[in-house]
């Protein structure tokens, strides 16, 4: 016999607590979605057989895929719409939970630092799109704009990273030869 979505569904709404549990342990697929919420980070366990922890910001839920960007299991960040890790069937997940501020601030800033947005004097800010300038020494994360700040702009904004502005080095004879100086 095969049973639908629907048919389950609705068995699911109309059962007790324990048969509830049950249902949502034989189907998890169905009922992932109903929890998760985009626009927030989630920690997640993977069911495959590896084991891996990931730490995700769910972007959009479509279709029974979910568009994510994050950090896999060994930190590294992954972009949205990473042509490898754009889409991830809900059905191949479980254990969604909400992390905290701290772990997304620490994993943001972890990263931040590791791309070097410390140690570069200009950057184009992540939600301004515009240049700031000076050395990001503290950080700020706005959980409800899940947005990491430096002292003065963003650093990461909506997935996008701040730009480091490189500036032109220069040997002492391409310095005299380009500004037509000469340099003592």
């Amino acid at each position: 016999m095969k049973v639908s979505k629907e048919f389950i569904l609705e068995a699911h709404k109309e059962a007790c607590s324990n048969w509830k549990n049950k249902i949502e342990k034989e189907f998890p697929e169905l009922f992932v979605e109903e929890k998760l919420e985009v626009g927030k980070w989630y920690k997640i366990f993977s069911q495959e057989e590896y084991g891996f922890n990931y730490l995700w910001f769910i972007s959009e839920i479509k279709n029974n895929k979910i568009f994510r960007y994050g950090f896999d299991e060994k930190g590294i960040y992954y972009k949205i719409n990473n042509e490898y890790n754009e889409l991830m069937s809900i059905s191949q997940m479980k254990n969604f939970i909400p992390a905290t501020k701290e772990e997304v601030e620490t994993a943001l800033i972890a990263e931040a630092k590791k791309r070097g947005l410390m140690d570069n004097e200009d950057i184009i800010c992540a939600y301004h799109n515009k240049i700031k300038g000076n050395i990001i020494k503290h950080f700020y994360y706005d959980k409800k704009e899940t947005t990491l700040w430096g002292e003065h702009g963003a650093v990461f904004y909506n997935g996008k990273w701040a730009t480091i502005i490189e500036k032109p080095k220069f040997t002492k004879e391409e310095a005299e030869k380009k500004f037509n100086i000469q340099i003592v």
